[in-house]
């Protein structure tokens, strides 16, 4: 559970960057641990595109390398599409504080980091992205904690990422328009 005061201090924040009835969303796209074995894990920035023009919805950044900021600049100056960030928040090293940040989410999308057990373990309704699963090829599938989910895609049927983006992006707006969390499919 996360500290109240910090939950309230970030919420503040959280809110004061968000759309009236806005859901508001966070953001991982890969981890620091990036080798040349680990990169077919993660998403280019770019893959989350389509998520990102979805109405109705803040985007938050949940992701703790080194290199977001940077990312993040280049993905606003090329497309003009938000995630907001914190730079003082270190979501790295100051779990307590990261812990209360992304309890002020409505849902965290993330690939396979410490980010989406760390929400889901608190109870944050979390999207898990896989790319490397043959089971459940795009749907959504009911995963470890209560609240989490994964969308995941088979590199045996030698599918990209925008297989689960697609399934993520027909969830994503159904969430976004009715606000009725979409149950697993399997």
């Amino acid at each position: 559970v996360a500290d109240k005061e910090k939950i309230e201090h970030w919420g503040k924040k959280v809110n004061s960057l968000t759309k009236e009835g806005d859901l508001k969303v966070g953001i991982c796209w890969k981890s620091s641990y990036i080798t040349n074995g680990r990169r077919q894990l993660y998403p280019n920035l770019n893959e989350f595109i389509n998520l990102l023009k979805i109405k109705g919805i803040s985007f938050f950044n949940a992701n703790y390398t080194s290199s977001a900021q940077s990312e993040l600049d280049e993905l606003y100056s090329n497309t003009g599409l938000k995630i907001h960030n914190f730079p003082e928040l270190d979501q790295k090293d100051d779990l307590d504080s990261t812990a209360a940040y992304l309890s002020n989410m409505d849902l965290i999308i993330s690939v396979g980091t410490a980010v989406d057990e760390l929400a889901a373990g608190l109870g944050v309704k979390t999207w898990k992205l896989y790319n490397f699963s043959a089971v459940n090829i795009g749907k959504l599938a009911k995963h470890g904690f209560e609240h989490q989910n994964v969308y995941r895609i088979s590199k045996l049927h030698n599918q990209d990422w925008s297989v689960v983006f697609d399934v993520a992006k027909k969830h994503l707006t159904q969430y976004a328009e009715t606000r009725i969390y979409p149950k697993p499919e399997a």
